[in-house]
């Protein structure tokens, strides 16, 4: 009978994948897919003129898709000569609502969520001038990918049952579902709901076996975001003592 001893490597080679709309109702509520009013989709931008009055042309939000993973940030685009001592008051609106708590040119994330609207209000004023109040266009809050995260493995020798616990959480806190991309028809499964990573190798099926094998799955949040790992399992005959 041929027994083999392995070697797995984590090639955990992540891929993650995200998309999402641009909307929301209230920053810790409910959600709508209006965009609120009063403010374009996007801004035109004029070429600057350092001769010309100063003046704040635009504000840009970034990134351009955030979601609750990163924060955003407002960038206020002047033309003209910057006057000493200039000042930037920002105003963050989330959701048609004023976040009183964030007066810097930063949005934490802890003040939106998934779908959120966000805007962000900038007026500059200078000793003896103040400027006209300049907002951004809105941006909404994007899904945010599965994150996977490495974990550790049982012993193992084949022929036996191989398992393997998928670990990964979710930044939006979305339910998250498990699935086995390849190779498939190997007698591989994995538990929808737990992730949960299960091979039975019979003898026969170890004695095919040669070299490694790539297993890969993927971890879905149901709202379009996706995140891909590889687990590659090294098989060998184990030398006899």
């Amino acid at each position: 009978m041929k027994v083999y001893g392995w070697m797995m490597v984590l090639a955990l080679s992540f891929l993650f994948t995200a998309c999402g709309d641009r909307a929301g109702k209230s920053a810790r509520g409910e959600q709508t897919e209006e965009r609120p009013a009063g403010l374009p989709s996007t801004v035109a931008t004029m070429p600057g003129d350092a001769s010309a009055p100063f003046r704040v042309q635009e504000i840009r939000l970034t990134p351009e898709n955030p979601t609750i993973a990163t924060p955003v940030d407002a960038d206020p685009v002047c033309t003209g000569s910057m006057p000493e001592g200039i000042v930037f008051a920002y105003q963050w609106i989330v959701n048609n609502e004023v976040v009183a708590a964030a007066t810097g040119p930063t949005l934490d994330p802890q003040h939106f969520r998934k779908k959120a609207w966000v805007s962000c209000r900038v007026v500059p004023s200078w000793p003896g001038g103040k400027g006209e109040e300049v907002r951004s266009p809105y941006v909404r809050i994007a899904n945010a990918a599965p994150l996977l995260q490495p974990a550790p493995s049982t012993p193992f020798e084949a022929p036996g049952k191989f398992q393997y616990q998928i670990q990964a959480t979710d930044p939006d806190g979305d339910e998250l579902t498990y699935q086995l991309l390849s190779p498939q028809g190997q007698g591989i499964e994995v538990d929808a709901k737990t992730g949960l990573l299960s091979w039975s190798i019979s003898q026969e099926r170890a004695d095919a076996l040669k070299g490694a094998v790539e297993i890969i799955f993927a971890v879905l949040d149901g709202d379009d975001g996706q995140a891909q790992a590889t687990l590659r399992l090294q098989f060998s005959p184990k030398k006899a003592p």
